[in-house]
């Protein structure tokens, strides 16, 4: 349960989004090395939780406490796509899919690319 999307954990039917965000999830926990702790209770419950990881406050403190120094060069990747997964709307994070793919791809694509290119510069 640790990487499945939202919306899957509130059985909502699986799309190439849901994808993209477990893919995000096993990337944080990789660069954190332990990951957010268990998770625990129904599929709910476990969904609020990375409703809470995912908003703008909890991410920064994900970002800066979790992380080791030698992950500081993906910071901002993770930052980059959890703002393309997570967009606000209404004042709140959407967890929704665009009908449209290339709404998502195109940006994740540009933000692992520009990551690449500043690691090559370093």
């Amino acid at each position: 349960m640790e990487f499945m999307a939202i919306e899957v954990l509130l059985n909502v039917d699986h799309t190439y989004r849901h994808d993209l965000e477990s893919f995000f999830y096993v990337l944080l926990w990789q660069c954190s090395r332990r990951g957010w702790g268990s998770y625990t209770g129904n599929y709910e419950e476990i969904a609020n939780a990375k409703r809470g990881n995912v908003d703008a406050n909890g991410f920064e403190r994900i970002l800066a406490k979790e992380f080791p120094p030698e992950f500081n060069c993906v910071k901002s990747l993770c930052n980059k796509l959890r703002s393309i997964l997570f967009p606000i709307r209404d004042d709140a994070i959407f967890t929704g899919t665009p009908k449209d793919p290339e709404i998502v791809y195109g940006p994740i694509i540009k933000a692992f690319d520009m990551a690449i290119d500043g690691i090559s510069a370093d």
